[in-house]
This record gives structure tokens, sequence and C-alpha cells, in this order.
């Protein structure tokens, strides 16, 4: 089946919380992209006002909708059998659980489209209940790394190997993109050292790990700003945390942002300090833009770097050696340039957006046969 034969329509469902934007749903935005760009219709689905609702609006993508306020809830079920029923949808890609359980109900013992389902964390408990959802409803699980797809099935020993693929995460090459548009919004000047943290306030990302880090240095890095960009469920204790430990000078909040080209042609340094990923964007984005990466050595980040020279990495958890290569990158410019220079190669050849759409063009007609 192609798109010439007739319009293959998919539907992209995210019940991710109204205020929140992470690399879940920014991948999904993105290959929604690149399908409609090659022929494909894609509807969006998701909580009404949410950003995710609204970036497709913005962009002119249909969409519906929808209320997810529970994992069981007939009338939500319902109104997404409709869509998918009036739509004529052939595959729909789910981004979390709860879309999953339900759209369980709907095509229980009724003719249904191909179901796929992207996990970018290993959060699924092995339940009864589970197994038969997945077995009944979900045709293939995609992960973005080999890792987590490892983790899937050691997890979930009921999972099938044969219906786990693998879809890296693709970013886009950017073309020459302007240097001190972001220095000059923020009064940072040309000399003053640029660290940048780019992801949502949560634990997960470890800032506790790196402002412990920073507190080590105490004036070892003077001249330094590090920019903390993001908003989330820890943004007070993360606050607290900078006050308690003195560091205001270093480190400023300035919440979400969506201008990630401009923030990184001006950063000296991306620090990653996340405990565990899928395989994060924000990784990926600052390779292809060039700059040099300080991130913990997780399955995720490991597997983009599968040789040395292309990211500094230090183990989780670990403010010593966080503060200790920090104080290096900072020290070492031809360092920086050398994993600015590596990782922009290595991110072109293996990670670009036009290689992962094509993938998941290829296994969503694959799950259509």
């Amino acid at each position: 089946m192609s798109p010439s034969d007739r319009r293959i329509n998919f539907l992209f469902v995210n019940s991710i919380r109204k205020d929140i934007w992470g690399g879940g749903e920014k991948w999904m935005y993105e290959l929604g992209t690149g399908l409609r760009k090659k022929g494909y219709e894609v509807i969006y689905c998701g909580r009404p006002d949410s950003r995710f609702l609204n970036k497709a609006k913005s962009n002119s993508f249909r969409y519906y909708p929808l209320n997810f306020n529970s994992d069981f809830n007939p009338v939500t079920s319902y109104r997404l059998r409709k869509i998918i029923k009036k739509e004529k949808i052939d595959l729909v890609l789910l981004g979390r659980e709860k879309e999953l359980r339900l759209l369980a109900p709907v095509f229980w013992w009724d003719s249904r489209p191909s179901v796929i389902i992207r996990k970018g964390l290993a959060v699924v408990k092995n339940r009864l209940r589970f197994k038969i959802i997945y077995d009944r409803i979900v045709d293939v699980v995609i992960t973005p790394s080999t890792a987590l797809s490892d983790s899937l099935l050691e997890i979930l020993p009921w999972l099938s190997a044969e219906k786990v693929k693998v879809l890296h995460n693709g970013v886009e090459i950017p073309g020459q993109v302007e240097k001190g548009t972001f220095r000059k919004e923020l009064g940072i000047g040309e000399n003053t050292f640029l660290a940048v943290i780019l992801g949502r306030l949560s634990q997960q990302k470890g800032h506790k790990f790196l402002f412990n880090a920073l507190s080590m240095l105490e004036h070892k890095i003077d001249g330094t700003q590090v920019i903390v960009i993001g908003d989330g469920e820890e943004d007070k204790a993360l606050r607290d945390q900078v006050d308690r430990l003195e560091i205001g000078h270093l480190v400023r909040f300035i919440g979400h942002r969506e201008d990630v080209s401009n923030i990184l042609a001006d950063t000296d340094l991306l620090i990653h300090p996340s405990l565990y990923e899928g395989m994060p964007n924000t990784v990926l984005e600052a390779l292809a833009h060039g700059t040099p990466i300080l991130a913990t050595d997780i399955p995720g980040v490991r597997e983009i770097a599968e040789k040395g020279g292309i990211i500094a990495m230090v183990p989780p958890e670990d403010p010593a050696s966080l503060a200790k290569s920090l104080l290096k990158l900072k020290s070492d410019l031809s360092y920086r340039q050398s994993l600015a220079r590596n990782g922009k190669k290595h991110v072109e050849r293996y990670f670009s957006l036009d290689g992962m759409i094509n993938s998941a063009e290829k296994i969503f007609l694959d799950t259509m046969k």
C-alpha cells in the first residue's frame, strides 16, 4: 500500500498534560510533519488547549481535542472509536499507556486499524491485564534505542521480540544560525562561558547533581553562567536548592523556550545530567548544532555516542565527577572544539531527521500489511 493507492490516514494520540512539551511530543510532531510532506494525512488527538494540540493547530494539522481524565472512560473510548471510523484511520500511533487502555475497549470485538505504541521509557508494569491488551491490540512497539528495547523485553517476558522495533530519534541538521541573539537577550557577553541545561524540571533530568557540582567548584569557574531552560514539577525545589547552596550568581532559570537553535548557537556547553533516558533529543540537537556536550553515561546517551570523542561522559548521580569534567571543558577550548566537530559529523551520518522519518514510514507501512 502506498499514498498513491488511497490517501493513508494516521491518527497520532497523546494524552500528555496540557502544560508539558517534551521529547516524545516533539518527536510526534516532527514525524507527522515529515509524513505529511510525503503525502499522508496525519491527524492529532490530545487534551484540549494542550501544548501538544496547539502545536498541531498552529501548523494547520487537523486535530481533535479529547479529555483523558482516567484510564477507563466509556465516553472517551466511544469518541476515539467515532474519530477512527469517521476519518477512516489506517494506523493509530499512541504516545502513552493511558491511551492504550482507553483504546482497548474500542475494537475489542470489532475490526480495527493497526496500532503502534511508542515507548520512550521503560515505564510499564508486568501485569496480566497489560499482557492481554498488548496481545490483543498492539501490533508494534517502537523504542528509540536498543538499550530500551532490551529493558522492555526483560521487564515484560510475554512481549514478543518480533513486535519491538528500534527507531532511533532523528534531528534536523540546521543551516547557518545567527549567533549572538540569545546572549544579547540575556545580557551575557561573548567572554562569559555559557553552559545550558535544557529539559523538564523533573528528578529524572538530574538538575540537583549539577547544582551540587557547581557548589563544589566555588570560584574556580568565575565568568560562567549556567542557564536552566524548562519548567516542571521540580521548579520550586530546584530554585530553593540554588539559594541554599548560594550559587545564584552562577545559575539563572528562564523557563520553557522553543527557540532551541538560537540557544545552542550561543552555547559553549550543553550539560545533560539525566539519570535515565530513552534517547534524548536534546543531546542530538546539540550535536547537530556543533555544541559540545557533557552528559551522564547512561544507556540512551551511550547508544548515541557509540565511540569516544563525541560526548564527554561522567557517571550519573556523581557531582564530583561532573564538577571535574565541567572544569576541564571550560578550560580546554581545543577539547570542546574536537567534541563539536566529531559530534556534528556523527549525527549527520546516523541520526538525521529524514533518515528517521523514512524508517518510521517503512515500519508503519509494514505494520499495515
